[in-house]
């Protein structure tokens, strides 16, 4: 039934809905695959840490209870591990950062403020302004980068938040130092500054920020991390943000009590002691960008290099859904980025070295199939 009233909150009507990768069991009822490699959604194919797992288990016959200290511990165990000058109270925890970043749109947004956002954008960052009444001013990139200079120079009185990525989604590329420090240098007190790191750890390049320093300084920026990547924890969950104790005191406002599970606080836990699962996950996404990379290169197919653990394919020679359309009847997943705003590139998440050769052998069939 149709709700008699629909202005109630007719603005909700212009948020967009977040375009979700295709899933394993999608592509089982769709096309009836029996078989299915997801590599669409820049999950972890090394899976969660076996102390993770071990937590959950110990943990699952509380279910019945709120969580009560879960919360508080992970935010001190961060703070420890983030460096001596910070401390829990400098941290907010959040359902995934997608969450941690819908919070700082309900903090800041209020009143019809905007949002900067380069291009190309992660979905959430236009979906979280829009779903609290702010309004979204895109900046135009530059060869898939982003463009910082022509962002700073379009802040204005209105601009409440500007979102950067780093590493990007869905190009993996980075911003250095030296570009971030240019960057938040003009950027006015006024002004929140989000700063999403939800890749940083398969980063190891030599000039990635250390963006820590900007919390340390009092600045107006709002880092955001999650457990869903390299940690493996997608499935439950936990992100968090680390600003300074002002800016989380608001964040805090906008989450109800009992924000975040039981399951997912001890899950991450325990991820954080296990760093030779970590290690073990980079190593796995380094091998097996590198073989993609050179594989994809040796078909004649450009992919920009990535500190990810994912590579978006560019300049492709046939129409994208078509290249989509072959791997999906081969029970093959990747990530069209029509709706980062790309329409002509492909994003592949690094799989294990079986995924990854299957996808390859793949690659190859449809472009034969295609001419």
């Amino acid at each position: 039934m149709a709700i008699a009233n629909p202005t109630l909150k007719p603005d909700l009507f212009n948020v967009p809905v977040y375009t979700r990768g295709k899933s394993a069991e999608d592509l089982k009822r769709e096309l009836g695959v029996e078989e299915v490699i997801k590599l669409g959604s820049n999950e972890n194919p090394v899976g969660p840490s076996p102390f993770a797992i071990e937590a959950v288990k110990q943990a699952a016959a509380d279910m019945h209870e709120y969580p009560s200290v879960e919360a508080q511990d992970l935010k001190c165990k961060l703070a420890t591990l983030l460096g001596p000058d910070i401390e829990a109270e400098n941290i907010v925890i959040g359902n995934g950062s997608s969450d941690v970043i819908c919070s700082a749109a309900q903090s800041f947004l209020s009143g019809g403020g905007e949002s900067l956002i380069p291009r190309p954008p992660f979905q959430m960052y236009e979906l979280a302004t829009t779903l609290y009444g702010g309004q979204c001013k895109f900046v135009e990139a530059t060869d898939f980068r982003y463009d910082l200079h022509a962002t700073a120079d379009q802040i204005s009185d209105r601009t409440r938040l500007i979102f950067v990525s780093n590493p990007n989604n869905p190009t993996g590329l980075i911003l250095s130092q030296d570009e971030i420090d240019a960057f938040i240098d003009r950027v006015p007190s006024s002004v929140v500054v989000v700063l999403d790191e939800a890749y940083r750890e398969y980063v190891d390049a030599a000039d990635y920020p250390d963006t820590i320093r900007y919390v340390l300084e009092g600045r107006n920026v709002l880092i955001t991390r999650t457990f869903s990547k390299v940690y493996g924890l997608a499935g439950v969950r936990i992100g968090y943000g680390i600003a300074n104790k002002t800016l989380i005191e608001y964040l805090l406002r906008t989450q109800p009590p009992f924000h975040s599970g039981r399951l997912g606080l001890v899950a991450a836990l325990a991820s954080l002691d296990d760093q030779e699962h970590v290690e073990k996950s980079r190593q796995v996404n380094a091998e097996g960008k590198e073989y993609l990379c050179q594989s994809f290169q040796a078909m004649g197919v450009e992919c920009l290099p990535s500190q990810a653990n994912f590579i978006m394919l560019i300049n492709l020679k046939h129409p994208v859904k078509s290249i989509d359309e072959a791997l999906l009847r081969r029970g093959l997943i990747i990530r069209p980025t029509d709706p980062f705003g790309i329409p002509e590139a492909l994003r592949v998440t690094v799989g294990t070295p079986e995924q990854n050769q299957q996808l390859v052998a793949a690659f190859k069939e449809v472009l034969k199939e295609l001419g």
